[in-house]
Parts: structure tokens; sequence; C-alpha cells
């Protein structure tokens, strides 16, 4: 269950005095306080077993499993690159299956005409991955699994519905494969998606991109009225005015604040420490969130705001899940 705790905060709310409009106080009684919690929920060795996972030596970095998806059941994807394979876990890290893709193919690594074995998988060499390198994995609104390769100077993509092949298709080369707003895209390519089933190629720069989500989000958008060294002074889209002391930092762009779920977020530092407000579109401020609990390293945020963060060590890998709980302080 949920904690409310009660603080002595203060929103600032509209008042009309004549031509002008002066910011005026109304006392907030009910805010609840969060923090991310992390908890290890996938746990497996070096190896080449179910929910075990492949690593190798490259040239001044690491093979291993670094991309993660989630779909809308909170399944838990992870490309397993050395084994040539994507691994599936419910949402409590339970291994369900595997699934076969290209993604680690070559030639062996020799040394005074003898392949090098790979130190952390035995009976395994190490492999110069010249033919196929897995780069990433994502999924979109409608549980489509994708999976991004490249082969030589050009790019794959391989889509697949309930865990199951449905085609593939060759792309420009990029540095990863991406899903938003709608739309898989690769660096500066888009391959919209009109009935999920037919690819129509587009030159979409990310600026674009950027242009028409901030187009889509107007209505929920709060605009930088004035400043000065202590405050800001915001104006939500009904017009009113709400006021920020001791911000640290903001999603803000010409147009205003960008917001998801109908929610405006904004750091403060309180009292020595970092927060993280968030408010309604009205200005009511409705949680605060310890900004010292969000992980230091994102592999993957899921539908419902969790944070997931692969760690990998000489014996094992570790996939740590960081969900928003209340807290007492």
């Amino acid at each position: 269950m949920k904690k409310i705790i009660l603080i002595g905060l203060t929103v600032l709310t509209l008042t009309n005095l004549g031509l002008g409009q002066e910011v005026s106080t109304e006392p907030v009684s009910e805010v609840q306080i969060e923090e991310y919690v992390p908890k290890v929920i996938i746990e497996g060795k070096w190896g080449t077993g179910e929910g075990e996972f492949g690593r190798d030596e490259g040239f001044q970095k690491f093979y291993d499993p670094t991309s993660l998806a989630a779909d809308s059941l909170g399944n838990i994807y992870i490309l397993d690159v050395v084994n040539n394979r994507i691994q599936k876990f419910n949402n409590e890290g339970k291994y369900l299956l595997s699934i076969p893709v290209d993604s680690f193919k070559g030639k062996a690594k020799y040394w005074e005409g003898k392949p090098i074995e790979n130190p952390f998988m035995k009976g395994r060499y190490t492999t110069i991955p010249t033919e196929a390198e897995g780069i990433n994995i994502v999924i979109d609104s409608q549980d489509n699994l994708y999976y991004y390769l490249i082969k030589g100077e050009k790019g794959e993509v391989w889509q697949f519905k309930e865990d199951k092949l449905v085609k593939k298709w060759e792309v420009e080369k990029g540095k990863y494969l991406d899903w938003e707003e709608r739309e898989l895209w690769i660096r500066d390519v888009i391959y919209a998606k009109e009935d999920y089933s037919v690819f129509e190629k587009k030159n979409y720069s990310r600026e674009k991109l950027e242009k028409a989500r901030n187009e889509k989000n107007k209505e929920r958008k709060f605009k930088l009225e004035s400043k000065d060294e202590n405050s800001l002074i915001f104006v939500n889209p009904a017009g009113k005015r709400l006021k920020i002391k001791n911000v640290l930092n903001m999603r803000f762009d010409e147009e205003g604040i960008t917001t998801k779920n109908n929610k405006f977020a904004i750091f403060v530092n309180e009292d020595r420490k970092k927060w993280s407000y968030f408010y309604d579109l009205s200005g009511k401020l409705m949680s605060k969130l310890k900004a010292e609990s969000y992980p230091s390293v994102v592999s993957l945020r899921d539908e419902e705001g969790n944070f997931y963060s692969v760690e990998a060590t000489e014996k094992i890998l570790k996939v740590i899940k960081y969900t928003k709980e209340a807290t007492n302080e």
C-alpha cells in the first residue's frame, strides 16, 4: 500500500488583478514521497544453457548482453549476442524460451597458429563477428519484436510476432534501431508502418522527429514566463501561473516543457537534496521523487515506468529492475 506523506510545501496559482496577474500561494496537504527501489530479477552465469549468457572479448570492449526490451505483459527479452539468440523471461525473471538469430558470426581469433579460447565460456573460442553482429532489439506498441544487426556495410531488421519470425529486410547501416512516435527508425532514416505489414522508406531527420513530437504534445506544455536567481515562473496550458524555486534541471525547448502522461516534471534542490517534482496540468504538486534513487545506467524503461539496468561481472550477468515505491522520507 502506498503511503501519503504530509509536507509543508506550497503550490502557486493564478489570481487576476486588473490588467496583470499575481501569483498567490495555496497550501498543499498531501504529497506522495517516492523513490526507485532496485531488485535483481535475472541472474545468469556465462555459458550456453537456458538462462545463461554468452560473453567474449572484443577490441577494447566486451561482447555481452546490453540490449533489453519489454512487452505489454512485462515479459523481458534480452539479446544474447554471443550465443546467437534472444532470450525471453517473464516479469519475475523466469526463463521462458530462446529465439535463434544471427548475432555473432565470423571467424575465430588465432594466436601463434591456434584459436584463442574464450576465457568466459568453456569449450568456445573468441570470435571476430565479421559476418553478422547483433546491435539491439525494440518492441512496438503492438508487441512486435524487432531485431537489428549489421552485415558488412548494410543493416538488417528482423520482425517477430508472438516470438515467431515474420519477415526480414535490408536497411541502411546505423548505430541502433529505435521505436518512437509510432515509427521505427535508424539514425536519420524512418521506416514508417502504416498497417504493421507494409514498410515505406522515408527520409526523416532526428530534428523533424523532435518537431513532430513537440507539435503533438503542444497541449501538454508549460511555457516559461520569467525567471530570476531563485525561481522560475511557468504558465500551464490553461493560462495559470506556477512558481518553482531552486530549479536544477528541466526538459525544455523553445515551445515549452514537454510532459508525458499529463504530468510536468522538474528537478529541484530542496534542503540540500535533489528531487524530481511532478505536477499535474492544473499546477498541483502530485508527488516528489528522490533523484538519487534513479539508476546511473538505464538499459530499458517499460510502459509502467520501471527502469532496468544490466550489470556484468567476471562470473555472472544481472538484470536489475527499479520500481517506484512510496517511502517515509
